[in-house]
């Protein structure tokens, strides 16, 4: 029986020895094969393009290190803080004199939308930025969560005062990128916050953090009333920022492109 017991340890040594080999061949072979793929040092021979990147300055710098580091990107305006005007004068100077690395999307502000030339003059300031060199055309968070009409309610983007202009773009096949509501976190104390870069941003800007503002439409207003805009628009070309705020469960963004065939989902920290 010892005798049995012995022969049999050997030969689970001897396997085990074998299966060791095996394995440690198909880890050597892989580590010999890491030079396929990308390392630090090949950063910047990699083709990359950034969607969302702010360049609000002609300063040289900002191209010549996007240059330097293989970089293409597009940068959308955004209907706050920078005036509109100088926000599209340096994108235009920065298109014309980097068009392989840069492109931007115009915007257009919705602070007058109650006014009876609110559709001519926003469709007259979307060709100004199409013959600016616009790739397409932003529009922002603050449809839905800061501007308020007359008697003081908030206005979503599903809102019929911006029918036309949605249609015009449409009709006109212009790329729209919508930042629409926010995370989920928006909807959060900090301290339940998921996203440390959510917790910093939502700190900073107390004005956005919806949580301290119970009187503002919720988070599952503003899925629904950009759902509602593209019900209305099948056929815009609509990117949806931010994951289209819906970032905390794929499944509901696969819904979303099921159900809208010409949505696209771009994502950003």
């Amino acid at each position: 029986m010892r005798e049995m017991k012995d022969n049999f340890s050997r030969r689970l040594n001897f396997s085990t020895l074998i299966f060791s080999s095996v394995v440690f061949s198909v880890l050597l072979t892989a580590c010999q094969k890491k030079v396929e793929y990308y390392t630090y040092g090949d950063f910047p021979k990699v083709h990359k393009t950034d969607v969302h990147l702010h360049i609000n300055s002609t300063d040289p710098v900002y191209m010549e290190f996007l240059i330097k580091n293989n970089f293409r990107v597009v940068s959308p305006n955004v209907d706050s803080k920078i005036p509109l005007d100088e926000q599209l004068n340096t994108s235009s100077f920065l298109v014309k004199a980097w068009p392989v690395q840069f492109a931007f999307l115009g915007t257009f502000s919705a602070d007058s939308f109650e006014n009876a030339d609110f559709t001519r003059n926003t469709i007259a300031q979307i060709n100004k930025c199409m013959q600016a060199g616009a790739s397409g055309i932003k529009i922002w968070k603050n449809i839905g969560m800061t501007i308020k009409d007359k008697k003081g309610n908030y206005v979503m983007v599903d809102d019929p005062f911006f029918y036309p202009v949605f249609k015009y773009l449409e009709d006109n096949k212009i790329p729209v990128m919508g930042h629409l509501g926010e995370p989920k976190n928006c909807w959060l104390p900090l301290k339940e916050m998921t996203d440390t870069s959510n917790v910093r941003y939502y700190r900073a800007n107390p004005q956005y953090h919806m949580y301290l503002h119970p009187e503002a439409p919720s988070y599952e207003d503003q899925i629904d009333a950009r759902d509602n805009l593209l019900k209305k628009h099948p056929q815009l070309n609509f990117t949806g920022a931010h994951l289209a705020s819906l970032e905390w469960n794929v499944e509901e963004i696969a819904k979303r492109m099921d159900i809208f065939p010409e949505l696209k989902i771009r994502y950003i920290i």
